[in-house]
């Protein structure tokens, strides 16, 4: 377990640095070539959106079947494999996509009308794509041979300190939009090289299809593959069409806004990634153990103590934003970042929801009823995209956030009766709703306050006093006797009561 808990205290910090990064790009960097930056905003969400019909649940099938590989000594052969699985699907789903694409082309513009400002970048997204499922490929490889460090700061940290460095030159050198679309591409190939490499690296391969594979095995693979897909391709439509459809309805300006906002909202994601790493196998083990109260414990401590530092989180990003805002240098700000709180206060309210739900989401994946999850990622995705379509064009980017916030709520009071019903897990509703309320006049009292000294002071004295201020609050609440214990634990720990 050594390399496990090494690997993910490394993955974190390499993070943390990136989304450092990535917040001073967007202030200081970004608005120098926003135009840019919106377009490369718009062709990475469209070439992510296809991905599950390239990839068809390859990535999963990787984690899922390697163990069995190994067992059969076959784990040298598990990378060809599966490569040529994926040159199959791959070639097959873009024929399928372009088939589908041409039959339907003239309803899709009459739905989209600004459809044409995507589609002139189609080749970008089609390459882009490729590129992406065969690196995801090689990164999974990685993660199941327990290497996650290096594959993650290649594949998704490096982007943060690479876009700044291209949007920034692209504007000094005054580059071609086609030659900044090359300069992408070029970065992408890198990566998949580099990761080509380090996966070789790892262990010597054999580089031949094994022949020795049971026709129950190929089976099981193929029908893990089929679920996959419709999984991938559930969570995708569901928590990404928003950035395809602004652009399709929108402008490409509006992405990348709406990219901005995502960004700083995604920071409260960070210890519930965290939340959810630590809990994965527990849950997991306990399911197998059939230890119910431990999976409940679990499942409380996830709720409250991801919900108090979820809503900390969103409170500081919120009531820093407008000071933010004034950091951006005179006359660089992209006009549609301007009264965006709203939109910024909407989609924090859909990941608080999502995070005080618990890990529900976990629970139901490692149950022997795992196959639902699956029903209700479709059943957001068709709730978001109808409510996208109706509200985008209505209300544009707040309709987007608005949809969020929506399907958020609706798909994680599903999963909570689902779980409470099969299973009789319980959220501790009173403590949330304790916090939520004192979460909300903590939001209220912020809207009264308006400071006028320099943007980096007012960013001092309203973080530091909306921290103090939620922290005593919480403090005082201290839900289901968690927090204190929790403060009291670490500060023994770090020997700050321990007697000399």
């Amino acid at each position: 377990m050594g390399i496990i808990f090494r690997q993910s205290a490394k993955s974190t910090l390499v993070n943390l640095a990136a989304t450092f990064m990535g917040f001073i790009s967007l202030v200081f960097i970004y608005p120098y070539n926003f135009e840019y930056y919106s377009i490369f905003q718009a062709i990475f969400s469209n070439a992510y959106i296809i991905l599950p019909f390239l990839g068809l649940g390859i990535n999963g099938a990787i984690i899922k079947f390697y163990p069995i590989f190994r067992e059969k000594s076959l784990d040298k052969e598990l990378l060809p494999f599966f490569l040529l699985l994926a040159s199959i699907t791959t070639i097959v789903g873009t024929l399928i996509l372009g088939l589908i694409y041409v039959s339907f082309k003239s309803a899709l513009f009459h739905i989209f009308p600004n459809l044409h400002k995507v589609e002139s970048h189609w080749l970008m997204i089609i390459v882009m794509a490729w590129i992406l499922n065969f690196s995801i490929i090689f990164l999974y490889y990685c993660n199941a041979k327990l290497r996650i460090v290096i594959p993650d700061l290649l594949y998704n940290a490096s982007l943060k300190f690479v876009l700044p460095i291209l949007i920034l030159l692209s504007y000094l050198w005054s580059v071609s939009l086609d030659t900044f679309k090359t300069w992408i591409l070029i970065y992408y190939v890198l990566i998949l090289v580099l990761l080509i490499v380090y996966a070789i690296n790892l262990d010597s391969i054999k580089w031949k299809v094994p022949k020795s594979l049971d026709k129950s095995l190929k089976q099981s693979i193929l029908n893990f593959m089929g679920y996959s897909t419709l999984n991938g391709l559930g969570a995708t439509l569901a928590l990404r069409i928003d950035m395809v459809m602004i652009g399709a309805m929108l402008n490409l300006e509006s992405v990348g806004v709406y990219a901005y906002l995502l960004t700083i909202s995604n920071v409260m994601d960070l210890p519930s990634k965290s939340l959810n790493q630590i809990s994965a196998p527990v849950i997991s083990k306990n399911w197998t153990e059939n230890d119910i109260k431990n999976i409940q414990d679990v499942y409380t401590k996830s709720a409250i103590l991801g919900g108090a530092i979820s809503m900390g989180l969103f409170l500081l990003i919120y009531a820093v934003w407008p000071y933010v805002l004034d950091l951006i240098p005179s006359g660089k700000i992209p006009e549609g970042l301007l009264n965006t709180g709203i939109i910024l206060l909407i989609l924090g309210m859909a990941r608080v929801i999502d995070i005080i739900t618990g890990v529900n989401n976990l629970i139901l994946s490692y149950s022997k009823l795992y196959k639902y999850n699956l029903y209700f990622l479709l059943f957001l995705a068709a709730i978001n995209i109808t409510m996208n379509y109706f509200l985008i064009k209505d209300y544009g980017m707040v309709g987007a956030a608005t949809s969020t916030l929506v399907s958020y709520f609706i798909y994680n009071v599903i999963k909570y009766i689902f779980v409470r019903h099969n299973f009789g897990f319980k959220l501790p509703l009173n403590p949330i709703a304790g916090m939520m309320l004192w979460f909300s006049a903590c939001i209220i009292l912020m809207s009264k306050v308006h400071l006028s000294f320099h943007p980096i002071l007012n960013i001092m004295i309203i973080g530091t006093f909306i921290s103090i201020l939620f922290g005593i609050g919480i403090w005082i609440l201290n839900p289901y006797n968690l927090i204190q214990d929790l403060v009291k634990d670490t500060l023994k720990n770090l020997n700050i009561f321990q007697k000399k």
